[in-house]
């Protein structure tokens, strides 16, 4: 007499190893794209490390010379940065704006 709990287990059991076949064709397939791209990806890595970097030291040179200019004009900081990103755009950048202001401070 045939076990109905014993034929669900053995339907289950299988439908999941051909699952797992073929994650396991999917993973290896991925493997084998980074392996065949790992120099060119490294390469894009480190220029996206070297850009972020240089951001970041734009973005400290600026909050600094905001803070400076916060200081020199008794403007706080929060309205000075405001004020900067509101008077500046693609042709008028930052840093001209914030020579602007230092000029205008003397």
């Amino acid at each position: 007499m045939p076990n109905p709990e014993v034929d669900i287990l053995l339907k289950a059991k299988d439908m999941a190893s051909a699952t797992f076949q073929k994650v396991g064709k999917s993973s290896s397939g991925a493997g084998q794209a980074i392996q065949k791209h790992w120099k060119a990806a490294s390469v894009a890595l480190g220029v996206a490390a070297i850009g972020i970097e240089k951001i970041g030291g734009e973005a400290k040179k600026t909050t600094e010379s905001i803070d400076k200019l916060s200081i020199t004009t008794g403007v706080s900081s929060d309205e000075l940065r405001h004020l900067v990103t509101e008077t500046a755009n693609y042709t008028f950048p930052v840093k001209e704006v914030l020579g602007l202001f230092k000029l205008a401070q003397k």
